[in-house]
């Protein structure tokens, strides 16, 4: 693998990853907001790494829907289920606020913790990184 991309995708596993431990300590900070739209940039940032991995095409500012599709759903790693749980992150990240404008603790929680999830699952895809997803 070359090396600029190599930074590349280090890059975007470095960004993925303190984005989500900020996300936890916002949580904990009862700032959901911030929260997600941490957790929706971490999304980002590692489906970003994983397209580079898998040198699908150059990556612009925006990824289109199409593109998020190129690079999750393969015949091998059907991803029907990351594209619903980025669709609705994206949707409270970005959106308006649900119902009384604030998220419960335990439903942030669980979609923090399936982020994370999702995330080590993307992770895992990408080969010749030397590291895990989680830091102790």
């Amino acid at each position: 693998m070359e090396d600029h991309v190599q930074r590349k995708i280090e890059g975007y596993y470095t960004l993925a990853h303190y984005h989500m431990l900020l996300a936890y300590r916002l949580q904990d900070d009862n700032q959901s907001r911030t929260s997600l739209q941490l957790c929706n940039s971490a999304f980002l940032a590692m489906l970003r790494a994983l397209c580079w991995h898998e040198n699908r095409f150059k990556l612009h500012a925006n990824l289109s829907m199409l593109d998020l599709i190129a690079c999750i759903h393969t015949d091998t790693n059907p991803g029907d289920d990351l594209l619903i749980h980025y669709t609705k992150l994206s949707d409270l990240a970005l959106g308006p606020p649900p119902g009384n404008g604030t998220l419960e603790n335990h439903n942030l929680d669980h979609i923090i913790r399936q982020t994370d999830m999702f995330l080590n699952r993307l992770f895992s895809r990408i080969s010749g990184l030397h590291r895990s997803w989680r830091f102790d």
